[in-house]
């Protein structure tokens, strides 16, 4: 929906038909938005689906469908087939298949075009970037024993909102020195920062324009435990190996054998994670550092960078976003890549 209007879908599902002379129409569930998709994003059909006191989206099922049988189509193709419910999509199908019209999954087709930025893009995710930078900032000026984790993220929360984020997603742990460190979401992050605690912070945001970037960091409230610094250690080479294949023409699951064999060399186990993955309108999004991945990287990829290396001692994490250029991976964001004590 964002990619082709520009309007963030907010609350209830809603839908979008493209036909064939590429002829757009919007189906929401609220007057006022089908109205704002006329005068604000120029849809020339905009419609409301009806109240349902029942909430079956099979009624949206059958409200579509109704609305695609007027285009007399051969085939349907679904963007977002995941996404759907299965009461929407069992009685599309229905109606669908009794009038003999096909029904396939085009998701991946818009996905393979989304893969590469615009400039226009790529100067949106820049300005994601550096809210990312001033979210670091912050969690440095309030880091302090006695704060709880979940205000930490409250106060970056309103300094990148001020600074016109669209959506947030964070995660925060904290720990005594010499053990892993949890990664909560914000419900969940509920425990009060000590002296000498280890803290990770994970910022996902999408920027003003709706795209997406990253920033991942340390940080130690004392000394930095030796174990740390060996874990980071690795894994700093781990990233710069993964981000030195992050050039066109190399698949990405050869970035990913790049940035695993460092981790492996050091007896690190294995992530059951992505190692890394491209952002745009999505915080997750096509291509994806991990070894079934086949995509080729290309000049205009925006791709998140997060491995990560754990035991019983230490966590060592951070991440940052790459833009693939015609000679390599730029870093977006401007904070150092290293643990920071506060």
């Amino acid at each position: 929906m964002r990619y082709f209007t520009n309007y963030l879908t907010i609350m209830y599902p809603e839908y979008l038909l493209l036909s064939a002379d590429g002829d757009l129409v919007f189906i929401g569930h609220y007057g006022l938005f089908a109205e704002a998709m006329k005068s604000i994003f120029g849809i020339k059909e905009s419609y409301n689906i009806p109240p349902n006191p029942t909430r079956s989206y099979a009624v949206d099922g059958e409200y579509v469908a109704g609305l695609v049988k007027k285009m007399r189509p051969n085939t349907v193709g679904i963007v977002g087939f995941s996404e759907l419910s299965a009461a929407f999509y069992q009685k599309f199908l229905d109606i669908m298949q009794a009038q003999g019209v096909g029904v396939a999954d085009a998701t991946d087709l818009v996905e393979e075009i989304r893969v590469v930025k615009s400039e226009e893009e790529i100067r949106l995710i820049r300005k994601c970037a550096a809210i990312t930078d001033a979210a670091v900032e912050e969690c440095i000026r309030v880091l302090k024993p006695g704060i709880k984790e979940r205000d930490v993220l409250v106060a970056v929360d309103r300094v990148v909102e001020e600074m016109g984020s669209e959506e947030q997603y964070y995660m925060i742990g904290s720990a005594p020195p010499g053990e892993r460190l949890p990664h909560y979401c914000i419900n969940l992050a509920n425990r009060t920062i000590q002296k000498g605690d280890v803290v990770r912070i994970l910022v996902e945001i999408s920027g003003p324009g709706g795209y997406y970037t990253e920033i991942g960091r340390m940080f130690c409230l004392g000394p930095i435990p030796q174990p740390l610094k060996d874990h980071y250690d690795v894994l700093l080479e781990a990233h710069r190996k993964a981000v030195e294949k992050l050039k066109p023409g190399v698949k990405m699951s050869e970035v990913h054998r790049a940035c695993v064999s460092v981790l492996d060399e050091a007896g690190f186990p294995r992530l059951t994670a992505l190692y890394g993955h491209g952002q745009g309108l999505d915080v997750v999004e096509k291509p994806f550092i991990d070894p079934e991945d086949q995509h080729v990287v290309r000049v205009g990829m925006n791709v998140a960078v997060h491995p990560s290396a754990a035991s019983d001692k230490a966590t060592a994490f951070f991440c940052d976003n790459y833009v693939v250029t015609e000679s390599g991976a730029e870093r977006l964001q401007k904070t150092p890549q290293e643990i920071m004590t506060v």
